[in-house]
């Protein structure tokens, strides 16, 4: 038998029937950084495909020089994103 390894619950289909425990979000990413009482997300991915966005609205016939983007701080840490990473640390020190 399989059981959830956080709460002791059987798996239905390979699943937890408590749902998710632990939510993918800003909090507890790796690339989660904190600064000045502030979070800030240091995915380069993020950030590159921010700076692609930027580009692409650049009109015809202009270039651009030098550009570079750095990371503003996140208004909401608690939204999942596609680009998470789990932080070991702050999820074993939750658990714990």
């Amino acid at each position: 038998m399989n059981y959830c390894k956080i709460c002791g619950a059987e798996l239905v289909d390979g699943k937890c029937p408590n749902g998710e425990h632990l939510k993918k979000m800003c909090l507890n990413c790796s690339f989660c950084e904190e600064s000045d009482d502030s979070l800030f997300c240091k995915n380069d991915e993020n950030l590159t495909a921010a700076l692609e966005k930027v580009k692409e609205s650049i009109p015809v016939g202009y270039e651009i020089e030098n550009l570079s983007l750095k990371p503003i701080a996140l208004k909401d840490p608690c939204k999942k994103c596609k680009k998470w990473a789990m932080n070991k640390d702050v999820v074993l020190k939750e658990l714990v």
